[in-house]
């Protein structure tokens, strides 16, 4: 267990500083060319694994799954980096990051599991927290600037990450991430197709945070794979969402993002769920 904690913690380091990228090049490019460019430069590095060790083979089932669990990712994408390109990475991280409250869920409905009372607590937080870091005046009831796109980027993650979870355990740590990359490709490359978007951009600036997001999204989903067969999503999925605190703070820093006193409680109340449902 200590190791799929260990893992997780990895996740949650390299998805922290990769969203802090994101944010930057979301700034910048569309979120099409941001989820073409980074799924790529991804794929290009995990594909050193199989070409040294080999390829394992999905059954038809895993290939169905691989397929939903692309469509997913690529919808969280969509709208997380869309999220980002229109409010701050410090309100739409941690929404985005409540997605182990849907992977939780999933398996009470798919599995039979049972909640603790401190899970039960863990997922109220998490949804307390992220309503009141989407609304940006109590009185008012004005949503946050971008804060539905990283709702939808939660319940999407915590889909995609749920089927990954269940093909580790027939494909390893390594394929499940690595086939869902390259189907997400193969689906945002025949919207493009379709839709005759450009996926060349001239922003030079834009061109390493790009491809530090998509090498370091990339080792994040590895790492997240490689923990689920060392212990429980349930352990693992919570650790690795505790990113955002990362983000928070390089936002703080680097980006001079400014939030309300109520969002930081909100915030605060995420990362105190997410600890909880990780004990």
């Amino acid at each position: 267990m200590i190791e799929a904690v260990m893992f997780g913690l990895i996740a949650m380091l390299f998805w922290g500083f990769s969203d802090f990228f994101s944010a930057i090049v979301a700034k910048h490019i569309d979120c099409y060319k941001n989820l073409f460019w980074s799924q790529l430069i991804g794929i290009a590095i995990m594909l050193l694994y199989p070409i040294f060790l080999g390829f394992a083979i999905p059954s038809p089932k895993s290939v169905l799954f691989i397929i939903i669990a692309a469509l997913a990712n690529v919808v969280a994408l969509i709208f997380f980096y869309t999220g980002l390109s229109k409010g701050m990475v410090s309100i739409i991280s941690p929404i985005s990051s409540g997605w182990p409250i849907v992977t939780v869920m999933l398996s009470l409905i798919f599995f039979k599991e049972t909640l603790q009372m401190y899970q039960i607590i863990g997922i109220l937080l998490v949804i307390f927290g992220t309503i009141i870091i989407s609304i940006k005046k109590l009185k008012k009831n004005k949503i946050t600037k971008g804060a539905e796109y990283g709702l939808v980027a939660m319940i999407c993650w915590g889909i995609s990450l749920f089927v990954i979870s269940q093909l580790s355990q027939e494909l390893g740590w390594y394929f499940p991430v690595f086939y869902s990359k390259i189907t997400a490709l193969i689906l945002i490359s025949v919207y493009v197709i379709i839709t005759g978007r450009k996926l060349l951009f001239k922003e030079k600036q834009s061109i390493t945070p790009l491809m530090l997001s998509g090498i370091l999204m990339s080792i994040a989903f590895v790492s997240y794979g490689y923990g689920v067969t060392k212990g429980y999503t349930s352990i693992v999925a919570p650790v690795s969402a505790a990113y955002t605190g990362i983000t928070v703070i390089l936002a703080r820093i680097f980006l001079k993002e400014k939030l309300k006193k109520t969002q930081f409680v909100g915030i605060a109340m995420i990362l105190v769920a997410l600890i909880i449902l990780s004990l």
